[in-house]
């Protein structure tokens, strides 16, 4: 048994190991300041991080190895002590999120107990609340483990009269909410639009209303239509499978119905002024959507041939405008979401179709322009959206970017990613450092290692190219974790050791940035990105679907993976999960595990006494020079 002063402790824990990962430096502080104040930080996080691993070792890793194995008693604390991580919202009740990720955890292990001992509804609990975590934490990698476990308490509420806890009710009855949320995003259209049309049905049954009329039936009916019209949004991008034209239809008429013949007539028209209007009072009336509806409904007409293509880019263009005129939104997280998907799937769109109507057209870099100066103002918590709209960005960026640009959007990337993490946006400076004096040494010495750089087919051309080399592997280890834009703040403040499922949304974080940067364009930065995570022979590390050893950039990839470990492996201002190490002990241990791991030729570089001075000065000066330049960007 689990006394509840440990488990209080915990959780003070983990709360103060989020305030203190998320607090802002105060302003007016000099170098040694904030390098002190960090350290400071830090270390109360490594004590927090210690003590809360101790907590887990002690009392949850027995749990997670035999969950079957629980007494009844220990369970239902267990249970307790799951929904105090994280608790559901219950009929105007606050929910709370302290660690989704160990709740995950602890309530799966809870739903296998309570179908191996019968507990049904215990079951039913635990299966719906993983369900809710898994389609919060969104991402097709939690997306279908979130519909597994919405079926499985649609399967267990079987009669739903005959459950007893009203609480146990509730999760049944949202269920089928959550289920086609989730279908929304994965899974069959038809599923999708067959499962709204059951769940409707059930909300509409008078024998379950009259048993809990204090429920939010009509709410959560409003909820379920409303999805049918958001399948908008999918049609240009193929999210799932292709849909059939009897429910493209279907998706139309629910999305036309919510505008009058006069908004419809403006919408058509020519006016932009006054089709401007209708926007605006359409985004101001459902804050919440910030006038996406208009972009679904414009998506559906034109693709079932309700308006034209001139109609069609009319309405997206000033969707667009409306959202860039709108200075002071809300604060509040899914407006800010929304906001960021109107803008994304409009510039995209306006992007393709622009693009095929004239590759040169005016409005195409306006479009991309418009797109960054917006996500640069956007706060990084709010920008886990951006993940699934990846397809959408891509194609702006494919379209629009001016390839003169290159050093600012992936500046703008980093700052609206990991900027607002200290360390993160550091720790990308660092390698950038350590890759171009890395690059340095070759250029100098064995120039012939870098052909294919930047075009160079010979070391004389390696050579003759050193400047544009030099400034390509310098972004190359800025850029290394833009990936981490829709995860860093999910597993930055983790009071603990991470579970299987952290790790494995830090493991996307290559793939993930490599959709950002895959442009020829970019000569070795993508695949650099792609794959300094993986092993020199290819044989492991992640992700397991790129080939390193084949691409042409293969010893630029090596020199990142390199200089990823030392920054890494030894910072001591920012990372808690750790016990670091000196500049030369992990550099000796590079060159020891060259040949599988690491690259023998690059770490070659390891070995000469003037560069290991020069990483021994970056870790230990430009480190804080690093700190201070971010600490006063971010201010």
């Amino acid at each position: 048994m689990i006394h509840k002063e440990i488990q209080d402790h915990f959780i003070e824990n983990a709360e103060t190991y989020t305030r203190l990962t998320n607090e802002k430096l105060p302003r007016g502080l000099n170098a040694d300041e904030i390098i002190k104040t960090m350290i400071e930080r830090t270390g109360k996080c490594r004590i927090i991080m210690v003590e809360n691993n101790t907590f887990i070792d002690e009392n949850l890793k027995p749990v997670f190895a035999d969950p079957a194995a629980l007494a009844e008693a220990e369970a239902d604390e267990l249970f307790a002590f799951a929904c105090r991580l994280y608790s559901v919202p219950y009929l105007g009740d606050e929910g709370k999120s302290v660690d989704q990720f160990l709740a995950l955890e602890l309530f799966k292990a809870l739903a296998v107990n309570a179908q191996a001992t019968g507990k049904i509804e215990r079951e039913l609990q635990c299966q719906y609340i993983i369900g809710e975590i898994c389609h919060y934490l969104n991402g097709i990698m939690f997306t279908a483990e979130a519909i597994e476990a919405m079926h499985r308490v649609l399967d267990l509420a079987g009669d739903y009269v005959s459950i007893k806890d009203k609480k146990t009710r509730y999760y049944a009855v949202a269920a089928y909410r959550g289920l086609t949320a989730c279908l929304f995003n994965y899974g069959s259209y038809r599923e999708f639009f067959d499962t709204v049309d059951k769940a409707v049905l059930f909300y509409a049954r008078q024998d379950v209303r009259s048993l809990d009329p204090d429920f939010p039936w009509d709410e959560l009916t409003n909820k379920v239509y409303k999805l049918q019209g958001w399948v908008g949004s999918h049609l240009e991008f193929g999210v799932g499978k292709p849909i059939d034209e009897d429910l493209a239809e279907r998706n139309y008429q629910v999305l036309v119905q919510g505008f009058d013949s006069r908004e419809l007539g403006i919408l058509h028209g020519s006016d932009r002024e006054k089709r401007r209007a209708v926007i605006g009072e359409e985004t101001k009336k459902t804050e919440k959507e910030n006038g996406m509806t208009i972009a679904c409904y414009a998506v559906s007409a034109f693709h079932t041939g309700h308006i034209t293509m001139e109609q069609y880019l009319d309405i997206l263009r000033d969707c667009l405008a409306v959202q860039f005129e709108w200075q002071d939104p809300p604060r509040d997280f899914v407006v800010t979401n929304n906001r960021i998907n109107v803008v994304i799937t409009c510039s995209a769109l306006l992007a393709r179709y622009l693009n095929r109507i004239s590759s040169s057209h005016e409005e195409l870099p306006g479009v991309a322009l418009a797109l960054f100066k917006f996500l640069r103002g956007i706060s990084l918590v709010d920008l886990s959206v951006i993940e699934a709209m990846g397809d959408e960005l891509q194609c702006v960026m494919d379209n629009a970017l001016d390839i003169q640009n290159r050093r600012e959007y992936i500046d703008l990337i980093l700052k609206t990613t990991t900027h607002n993490h200290l360390p993160t946006y550091v720790h990308s400076m660092m390698v950038a450092r350590m890759i171009t004096l890395i690059t340095k040494y070759f250029i100098d010495h064995d120039p012939a290692k870098l052909i294919n750089m930047r075009g160079a087919k010979t070391a004389e051309e390696v050579v003759a190219l050193e400047e544009e080399i030099l400034e390509e592997a310098n972004l190359a280890g800025m850029a290394h974790d833009v990936g981490k834009i829709s995860y860093i703040q999910a597993v930055s403040v983790t009071s603990r050791r991470l579970t299987d499922n952290e790790f494995g949304m830090i493991k996307r974080h290559p793939g993930g940035g490599f959709k950002f940067l895959d442009k020829e364009i970019y000569g070795s930065i993508p695949d650099v990105v792609r794959g300094h995570h993986k092993d020199h022979n290819g044989k492991r590390g992640y992700p397991p679907d790129f080939d390193n050893t084949t691409s042409p950039y293969q010893f630029m990839i090596d020199i990142c993976t390199i200089a990823d470990c030392i920054d890494a492996a030894t910072d001591t201002i920012g990372r808690s999960y750790q016990i670091n190490r000196t500049a030369d002990f992990i550099m000796n241990e590079l060159i020891e595990l060259a040949g599988d791991r690491y690259s023998t030729e690059a770490v070659e570089a390891l070995k000469d006494p003037e560069i290991r001075s020069q990483i021994t000065d970056a870790l230990n000066n430009y480190r804080r020079e690093a700190y201070y330049k971010a600490y006063q960007e971010m201010l």
